[in-house]
């Protein structure tokens, strides 16, 4: 029940789940200690319901083509640097995958190592956070999970735990709905939003609240709007902070401005799943039917 790609690097063979990051870091999922390689070089995705490769500070290199990402397939090989070739050697998607879910939410895939904080409601995060409520982990193929203060159990479809009050459970769903989930949970306010980009600042307006966004929210929403589809988290982050070298303060940084950001929209009144992740660690603008971004057609 979890997809993974099997990809080797000479007598080296690793398998990589949506999410896993491949660089230099020491915390990478596969660290490969080369000086052409970035500290965060690439990482893996679950997209439209197949794995691919997303470039995060460099482009990889395919046959001779220069992309920003690459469909995962059998016998592709993806040029890191002129020296470094890695080839696919599996890839395994199954039909349906674990998510996390309750009464009236749309179910949320389980990533590698997922982890659900306390809150009104509660909210899913594709990666260990320490002293959260609930952190889910696959072992093998089976997944654990262990509530803050308990011990660690096995787990599967049809188990349910509680997190402040909310009855979640664990069911199956298809592997095509699996990047169109939100990683919040809870209803979002129905009212359609109108954004309007204004150079410096983001107004975002729905029926009787409305907000006017500066600085780091302003700029993050501004990014999103700009490349309208979702974006790795690292390649976000870079773009709000170019000179932090260091992944793991970038997390730091990036991490305390969606908070920010979510805290701001909460307290005018307006949904915060407007910025959320998509399961694989990607983020996006969460834009629904009736929302509307000025000078720009309604998304369909």
């Amino acid at each position: 029940m979890r997809s993974f790609v099997r990809m080797s690097l000479g007598n080296m063979s690793v398998e990589l789940e949506p999410g896993a990051v491949i660089g230099r870091l020491s915390s990478a999922a596969w660290n490969i200690a080369d000086p052409g390689v970035s500290e965060a070089h690439a990482m893996v995705s679950l997209r439209r319901g197949r794995l691919w490769l997303l470039a995060l500070r460099r482009r990889l290199e395919v046959e001779g083509r220069l992309l920003r990402e690459v469909c995962l397939e059998p016998g592709v090989i993806v040029r890191l640097t002129e020296t470094l070739e890695l080839r696919v050697d599996d890839v395994v998607t199954p039909p349906r995958v674990l998510a996390v879910t309750a009464t009236s939410i749309a179910p949320v895939p389980l990533a590698q190592v997922t982890s659900i904080l306390g809150g009104q409601p509660p909210s899913v995060v594709s990666r260990f956070v320490p002293r959260a409520a609930v952190t889910l982990w696959s072992v093998g193929s089976g997944w654990r999970l262990q509530q803050l203060g308990n011990e660690p159990r096995d787990v599967g479809e049809g188990d349910s735990f509680v997190v402040d009050g909310l009855e979640l459970r664990l069911v199956l769903i298809e592997l095509q709905r699996a990047n169109q989930t939100a990683t919040t949970l809870g209803r979002a306010n129905a009212a359609p939003l109108r954004l309007s980009p204004r150079g410096d600042d983001v107004a975002i307006d729905a029926e009787g609240c409305s907000v006017t966004l500066t600085g780091l929210g302003a700029r993050l929403i501004s990014e999103l709007l700009r490349v309208r589809s979702p974006i790795a988290w690292q390649a976000l982050a870079r773009e709000l902070w170019p000179s932090v070298e260091s992944l793991e303060l970038l997390r730091g940084r990036f991490d305390a401005a969606l908070t920010r950001l979510r805290a701001t929209l909460r307290d005018a009144g307006l949904r915060t799943d407007l910025v959320t992740g998509d399961g694989s660690g990607l983020i996006q603008l969460m834009l629904y039917a009736h929302d509307t971004v000025a000078d720009v057609d309604p998304r369909t």
